[in-house]
Parts: structure tokens; C-alpha cells; sequence
């Protein structure tokens, strides 16, 4: 079997396998690193529930206009009302980089140039580039995307979950027969999780071991991670971490925490 038929079948099991079937989307890959990267836990959650509902609209335009149901966006998200509001304002500082390799050039596009809150209605009106707007709602033609339950992830309490589990995806897609994981140093991790950490055994105590303990108890994506020792050049006293290895543990049912 092809990677591409490969990849489509196993698109096709997650749709049928997963409850709240209108909550699965795909997102193109570059956007998921490059919003994951940019982004707060809000500002994900909020990228997500945009992602359910682009889907069926219009994106003929080079830039369009998108009504939001305020208080469906806050039931969806799980954050406030002023969380939301103040959401909207920090993502116009997110910046999606194009590059084209045929016409040599690079574009920088805001995520959300213009933002408009209808007090009396309970809307925001906001603008989004057609392009912008494609990789958030992957078109289903396109093959680099990942598959994601983008209201499971909104249910994430922990912010650093909800920056690691589209990743678990991600990785968890490499195209057959591909080995399901990656390596990441620590700056890797840092500039995942927003953080500046200068030891990796910070990392798995205050970060890995708290989302890998939500992931594995509530999500059907959990993982596991093994710390990869060494020395940085000639071998002298014991050996460092010197990277992390993780690796995304796919799950039928979500076992649940013992109290």
C-alpha cells in the first residue's frame, strides 16, 4: 500500500472510530508547529474552535469575513468572557510565515488582521486571509495535515497539554512505515511549551510528567518518553541528558483516573 492510501485509510478509521464526528479536523502541519509556537493555551483553544467552523465556508477571496456565535465559542473553548476578548486582541501578533520556492518570496500574515465585537448581537466579526484560513481547516485533498478532535483538545485543563497533543498527532501520522516518534532537545521543548528551562530533568519534572499523567488518564492520544543520555564531547564523569525521546500511544478507550 502506498504512504498516501496508507494515510488516507487511517484518516477515514479516525472518522468512523470517534465520537462527535463533527469535531474532527484536519490541520495542515505547518500550521499546527507554527501556531503551537506562537500561540498561548487560549489562543489554541480559540485557533480550534475556528477550525470547527470554517470548514463549509467560502474561501474563493483573498481575505473574508467570519461571524462568530460568542457564546457558542465560549462553550466550545472552556475560557471566560474576557479571557475570549483578550484571546482575540494577542492573536493579531501572531504572524504565519509563506514561503514560495517557485516565485522566491516570503510572506508574513497576521492571523487575524481585523477584529469587530458586537456587544448587542453577542458576535465578533473577525477577517481572516484565505490562506490563512486553508491551513487551519486543512483541505481534504491536501495530504500534510493532521487529524484532530479539536473540541477533545479544548477540554484539556493542563495549558501545556493542549500545546502537546496536536504534536502527538502529528508525530503519530508520519507517513508509513516511518517509526512513530521524535527527538527534541531541550531548546525543541522550550519553544514548544513557551518555557526557558536550562536543564531537561526541569522539563520532565515540571512539565512532561504532568501532561503525560493528563494525556494517558483522559485522552485517547497519551505517550511515553525515555531520556537520552550522553556527553556534549569528550566523555567525563556521568553522562547528561542530552535530548528526549517521545513516542504517542494511540488508545480505543480512555481508561480514566482511579480515585
Amino acid at each position: 500500500m502506498l504512504p498516501s492510501e496508507w494515510k488516507r485509510k487511517k484518516e477515514a478509521e479516525l472518522k468512523t472510530q470517534q465520537s462527535g464526528k463533527g469535531n474532527i479536523k484536519k490541520i495542515h502541519n505547518s500550521f499546527i508547529q507554527s501556531a503551537i509556537h506562537g500561540s498561548n493555551q487560549q489562543a489554541l483553544k480559540v485557533i480550534f474552535y475556528l477550525s470547527s467552523i470554517l470548514e463549509n465556508l467560502e474561501m474563493e477571496k483573498e481575505h473574508f469575513t467570519v461571524v462568530i456565535d460568542y457564546e457558542k465559542a465560549l462553550e466550545f473553548t472552556g475560557i471566560t468572557d474576557a479571557e475570549f476578548t483578550r484571546t482575540l486582541k494577542a492573536m493579531q501578533s501572531v504572524s504565519i510565515t509563506f514561503i514560495d520556492e517557485v516565485e522566491k518570496y516570503e510572506e508574513y500574515i497576521n492571523l487575524l488582521p481585523r477584529i469587530k465585537r458586537l456587544y448587542g448581537k453577542k458576535q465578533v466579526e473577525i477577517d481572516l486571509y484565505a490562506k490563512v484560513a486553508r491551513l487551519i481547516v486543512d483541505v481534504p485533498k491536501q495530504i500534510g495535515g493532521t487529524m484532530l478532535n479539536v473540541k477533545e483538545i479544548c477540554k484539556l485543563k493542563h495549558k501545556h497539554s493542549v500545546r502537546l497533543l496536536p504534536i502527538l498527532h502529528l508525530i503519530n501520522g508520519f507517513d508509513y512505515p516511518a517509526k512513530k516518534e521524535k527527538t527534541y532537545t531541550l531548546e525543541d521543548l522550550n519553544q514548544i511549551f513557551g518555557v526557558n528551562f536550562r536543564k531537561l530533568s526541569e522539563m520532565e519534572s515540571r512539565i512532561l510528567k504532568d501532561v503525560q499523567h493528563e494525556l494517558n488518564t483522559t485522552s485517547k492520544m497519551g505517550f511515553t518518553y525515555e531520556l537520552n543520555m550522553g556527553y556534549h564531547g569528550i566523555a567525563k564523569g556521568r553522562p547528561k541528558a542530552l535530548s528526549i525521546t517521545i513516542t504517542p500511544v494511540s488508545k480505543k478507550y480512555v481508561q480514566g483516573q482511579l480515585i
